[in-house]
């Protein structure tokens, strides 16, 4: 390899690695906003809690499926 194509690749290389760099401290901010959220109590998720089986469902054999 010549000089030339060898300060082009380390070129190129140099900023796939900002690229990437951008990319992962955006993730971070992201990341320590959900955080600050929660600690705030202000993150909201949704979860399914699952029912609880009545005496009637367990006699007759019948089940829910939960999901």
């Amino acid at each position: 390899m010549d000089k030339a194509s060898l300060i082009g690749d380390a070129t190129t290389y140099v900023q796939e690695l900002q690229k990437e760099a951008t990319k992962l401290s955006e993730e971070i901010s992201q990341l320590e906003r959900r955080l600050q959220g929660e600690e705030e109590g202000g993150y909201e998720f949704d979860v399914d809690i699952p029912q609880k089986e009545t005496n009637r469902e367990k006699k007759s054999g019948r089940h829910k499926i939960l999901q």
